[in-house]
């Protein structure tokens, strides 16, 4: 018997799409991951830069000494700023700023947005409150002005003697008057 007669055109060989299906779904797969990360980080960016809400004039919000971040961003959700107090976290945790906020009262504007907040509170841009100490005056004028100004946190009482005075001041010393400027 004879060998069957080879033929005059090639083998067909399947093309590279068929031998890989899987590569196509791979490929895919990997176009969709990328938009939606790309989707993802457009809309934290968006929300962390959307005015706060509910802030129609402006309002004063304090971070107690000891708080966190956590709190702070529990406690403006509760106020009606926030609706996703994890991003405020997130963005702080991406700038590395988790942990450095200060304490103090800030002022909440119309229009600020939770990047603009956590800047602040970071730099520690806190409210100012003035108080108008006169040259000449003694110390214990200079405490009752103190005494008598808003916002400020007494430590010594009004009647303290001035060694307690000069104790709380680490002077050094047992009298402070002279030492003081209202510079």
């Amino acid at each position: 018997m004879e060998p069957p007669a080879k033929s005059a055109q090639p083998p067909e060989h399947p093309s590279p799409a068929r031998t890989i299906p899987w590569l196509r779904w791979l490929l895919a797969l990997i176009m969709a991951a990328a938009l939606l990360v790309l989707l993802s980080v457009w809309l934290f960016v968006r929300s962390v830069n959307a005015p706060l809400k509910a802030l129609s004039e402006p309002d004063i919000y304090e971070v107690r000494p000891g708080s966190n971040l956590s709190r702070v961003a529990s406690d403006l959700k509760g106020r009606g700023h926030l609706s996703h107090p994890l991003l405020l976290r997130l963005l702080a945790r991406w700038q590395g700023v988790g942990s450095t906020i200060q304490q103090g009262e800030y002022r909440l504007l119309p229009g600020m947005s939770a990047a603009d907040l956590l800047g602040a509170m970071v730099n520690g841009e806190t409210i100012q409150y003035r108080v108008t100490l006169l040259e000449g005056w003694t110390i214990r004028q200079a405490l009752v002005a103190l005494h008598g100004a808003e916002k400020i946190r007494h430590e010594l009482a009004p009647d303290a003697s001035l060694t307690d005075i000069a104790m709380a001041m680490e002077l050094g010393r047992n009298n402070p008057e002279g030492l003081v400027f209202p510079d």
